[in-house]
């Protein structure tokens, strides 16, 4: 039944791009707004099992190749700087402008995103978490995920698996295995936050393991210097530690805000006046925060268009990952909003 409405989705997709449905559609959804594209990682197939983030912010180097080949020939791509002016004037955009970000920091970014940038000459920004630049650190859905696959089939997991609820995991493939940790580990993420660094603690006591982030791994600052060296990615700020802003004290946001963008001015000389929010997560007091710090533009993960009449500081974004946008019709669609 999945593969079947599979396959239906995309021949509809198809159907609506080829007759030029989605065509039409462009000129209506996107007249006097801008769509912003999210990225997270650029991974071929061959390094996905190597991975354990979840496949909702991967793209292969193929499908991401497609995409700015797309926005090149159909769009109007700009940088960071212009987008933040047009968003300042309030002059009406060019049609179908669009800013390309990618959040994070993964040094794939480098391999096999910058590349394809460069190939098609479309400007884009990389949010970057400070913190875990140049450190063998992870993010801690990654770090708990892996943890988690490796230990499965080790003396005394099952009684730790049967209390989170992934006992099946043990006897499962790894690809399925991979599915239930990665479920599990979402839902703890939107209900029970709190409890990953007592389970990350327990881990360590009980299957102590050297950490080693494999394909899982951030840029160095030498690298990222690398990236942005030819003016095509330009860097803002992803935070320090990747906490959710609503999550901390307004101390707390402040310093975050400061010391993240110091660090990536004196690291890479540049200037910073863009920043995308740790999970999307922001309020109005947050956004009042980042305004107050010297922030021309922020970015959420709320899904929609840009126009220069939204607040600056809660800007919405479009999601894109391999799933849903691995052909020129399900990509166009996904840039329309309707996926």
């Amino acid at each position: 039944m999945v593969r079947f409405r599979a396959i239906l989705k995309a021949v509809l997709t198809a159907i609506l791009y080829y007759s030029g449905i989605l065509w039409l559609l462009v000129c209506m959804r996107l007249r006097r707004r801008i769509v912003v594209l999210t990225y997270h990682r650029v991974l071929p197939t061959s390094h996905h099992a190597s991975s354990f983030s979840t496949p909702g912010i991967i793209v292969t180097p193929e499908t991401f190749d497609l995409h700015m080949r797309f926005l090149r020939r159909h769009f109007n791509p700009v940088n960071i700087n212009e987008f933040a002016r047009l968003l300042r004037s309030g002059e009406s955009p060019a049609p179908r402008t669009c800013l390309v970000t990618f959040d994070d920091g993964w040094h794939d970014n480098l391999e096999f995103a910058l590349p394809v940038v460069q190939r098609h000459q479309v400007p884009a920004t990389l949010f970057v978490a400070v913190d875990y630049v140049g450190t063998d650190q992870c993010f801690w859905q990654e770090t708990l995920a892996r943890r988690l696959f490796e230990v499965r089939h080790q003396p005394g997991a099952a009684g730790l698996f049967e209390d989170l609820g992934i006992a099946v995991t043990i006897s499962q493939h790894p690809d399925e295995a991979r599915n239930v940790i990665w479920k599990m580990i979402g839902e703890l993420k939107e209900k029970r936050p709190d409890e990953v660094p007592a389970l990350l603690a327990k881990l360590d006591v009980m299957f102590p393991v050297v950490a080693n982030p494999g394909v899982d791994r951030f840029l160095s600052w030498e690298e990222l210097s690398q990236l942005s060296s030819d003016g095509l990615f330009w860097v803002g700020s992803h935070g320090m530690s990747h906490t959710p802003m609503t999550r901390l004290a307004p101390d707390h946001v402040r310093n975050e805000l400061r010391a993240s963008r110091d660090v990536i001015q004196s690291r890479l000389g540049s200037n910073i006046n863009s920043f995308a929010y740790p999970n999307g997560d922001s309020d109005d007091q947050v956004a009042t925060l980042v305004r107050d710090a010297g922030y021309a533009v922020a970015f959420t993960t709320r899904r929609g268009f840009v126009t220069t009449h939204d607040d600056p500081m809660l800007l919405p974004r479009m999601n894109v990952h391999e799933s849903v946008a691995g052909t020129k019709a399900a990509f166009l669609c996904r840039v329309l909003g309707l996926t």
